[in-house]
């Protein structure tokens, strides 16, 4: 273990921070922006910093073995979760102050036995990762017949913050953190969950019951996992998740194939809309019975302090469905949204909770622009360990032909066949109106409806072409065809564009022959009246085939003749 010398204390006292002597007298190397911490005999831990991207990482040499690093021999202990912990309360004067190296969740029996029947107090940081390595920590040290305190900053620090972080602020002091570590009562045995090593269990699945999936939404909201209602800003995500609120505070069935259950409260937890302008007659509208409706307004994180207030809400209210809308509101900006690690870590107290009250999970989250409608399953923002961890997927999303009318797509289902896609409208006093449903795939809807539209361009370009050619008299058919098909329009286009800007009449030849008549056109146009002025008359071209029988008829005229569109 490497000391801290007496020399090194007296150099930290007097220059009150971390100097290039300081470290040398620590043992630290920096080569090729590496710092090399001695942490123990022939070992050392390294912390490489890129200084293109301003981050660092830690890396674990080669043979480097989990160990204490710091001053242990006192009676009275600190345990920090990382080496600047240590080095930051030193630099403060607190000197038994130690870590386990290797991460939060590093600290092993070895360990423990080092510290038996010491008083320790815990001070992990202010993350996940930090709550449950603080939480087997303070296990194996209580086994060991340690006094154990474990100690949170939350509301001290930001999300992942430090003891570091918090000795750094302004405000920061070991006076006030020992203020802070007297308001935490020392810990007894059955405090902890973990004071023993818990079996493995292996179930021989001939001996386990079967048991069905329940849904709130059959197949879109399952109970015991939680599913994610993805969709744009403004598409209308809390105008749905209110109606879904509604009909489970009635017990009513969602679509025309559920059937009734029983009504159930519903806990939302909704911090971006105003409660008393927005979200009451949002739910109002969508005809919920209010009595059976809470929502917390509150900001509130999944922190550790966090997960627990919403649990004890869970265990209060025994809800059938909680709402988390958005996302974003409850995880924290520190949370990495595209860290599977993160992310994972958050995921899992959804899943967790709904496991744990049979209850259905609904998280409303913002989508990805960047994914278009062939990859729906990524549109999810963030990390796709969102849409992993859970069972089920719905995707919100504008018709592309007219957007007052919105789709729900079931775009992930573990547990059933995706559900139909649902087509519904919004409306200010009425709320959400289903309009229909289709046994299609949001993709292949999506796909139709781009393709139509894709379609109607051309159509409309046709259209426009068409009208210049048109507008000095009418065109023989086969020359009007010819000239554009020379623009590139396809006769498939010619087609559905012509009905749109032409009348066309069929003159067929007396004699009745084979060939001896041909169709023709009275052409006029039907768009762009006030531009083009009122057709007060249209030339009528007549062609009769040569060879008729009829001589009468073997000619050419035209004839003036006055018609307005209507006539015709």
């Amino acid at each position: 273990m490497n000391e801290i010398s007496a020399e090194l204390q007296d150099v930290l006292m007097k220059e009150k921070r971390w100097t290039p002597k300081a470290f040398n007298l620590l043992g630290v190397e920096i080569e090729n922006m590496s710092i090399r911490i001695p942490l123990w005999k022939n070992h050392a831990r390294v912390f490489r910093m890129d200084r293109t991207k301003r981050k660092g990482r830690v890396l674990h040499p080669s043979g480097t073995v989990a160990d204490l690093f710091g001053d242990y021999q006192s009676g009275e202990v600190f345990l920090v979760e990382g080496e600047w912990d240590v080095l930051a309360a030193v630099e403060r004067g607190l000197n038994h102050t130690v870590c386990g190296t290797n991460g939060a969740g590093c600290f092993n029996r070895k360990m423990a036995k080092a510290l038996n029947g010491k008083s320790v107090t815990i001070i992990y940081d202010n993350d996940l990762a930090g709550a449950r390595g603080s939480a087997k920590a303070a296990a194996m040290l209580l086994s060991e017949n340690c006094e154990v305190r474990n100690i949170s900053l939350e509301g001290h620090v930001k999300a992942k913050g430090d003891l570091r972080e918090f000795l750094n602020t302004p405000t920061g002091s070991i006076e006030k953190l020992l203020k802070i570590i007297e308001g935490f009562n020392w810990m007894e045995k059955e405090e902890t969950e973990t004071n023993k090593t818990k079996a493995l269990i292996a179930h021989q699945l001939s001996n386990v019951k079967e048991e069905k999936t329940e849904f709130i939404w059959q197949p879109r909201i399952p109970k015991g996992c939680p599913t994610v209602l993805v969709g744009d800003p403004g598409v209308g995500k809390s105008y749905l998740t209110a109606w879904i609120a509604a009909q489970v505070t009635k017990g009513a069935p969602l679509t025309l194939d559920d059937s009734n259950f029983a009504p159930g409260n519903v806990l939302i937890f909704n911090m971006e809309d105003s409660l008393t302008s927005t979200i009451v007659g949002r739910v109002r509208t969508a005809g919920a019975d209010l009595s059976k409706v809470w929502v917390v307004n509150d900001k509130v994180l999944l922190s550790i302090e966090g997960m627990r207030a919403i649990r004890s809400l869970i265990e209060k209210y025994q809800p059938a469905l909680v709402v988390f809308d958005p996302l974003t509101s409850v995880i924290g900006s520190e949370t990495q949204m595209n860290s599977a690690n993160d992310v994972r870590d958050k995921m899992e107290f959804f899943i967790e909770i709904s496991r744990e009250f049979k209850l259905a999970v609904l998280v409303v989250m913002h989508s990805n622009k960047g994914a278009d409608h062939r990859d729906l399953i990524h549109r999810a923002l963030g990390s796709i360990d969102f849409v992993g961890a859970v069972r089920s997927m719905m995707l919100v999303v504008k018709s592309p032909g007219d957007s007052s009318i919105k789709l729900v797509g079931h775009v992930k289902a573990n547990l059933t066949a995706p559900a139909s896609t649902l087509f519904y409208q919004i409306s200010e006093t009425e709320g959400v109106q289903m309009l229909e449903s289709r046994n299609e795939s949001l993709e292949s809807i999506l796909g139709q409806e781009e393709a139509q539209n894709r379609n109607q361009g051309a159509v409309d370009e046709a259209v426009e072409h068409m009208q210049s050619l048109l507008k000095d008299g009418p065109l023989n058919s086969s020359e009007f065809q010819r000239l554009c098909l020379e623009v590139g329009i396809s006769a498939a286009t010619i087609k559905r564009a012509r009905p749109l800007i032409a009348k066309t009449r069929k003159v067929v030849n007396p004699s009745k022959k084979r060939g001896a008549g041909c169709a023709y056109h009275i052409t006029y146009l039907k768009k762009d009246e006030a531009k083009f002025g009122k057709l007060e008359h249209v030339e009528l071209v007549e062609k009769f085939g040569i060879g008729s029988a009829d001589e009468h008829f073997q000619q050419s005229h035209v004839s003036q003749i006055s018609l307005t569109p209507e006539e015709s």
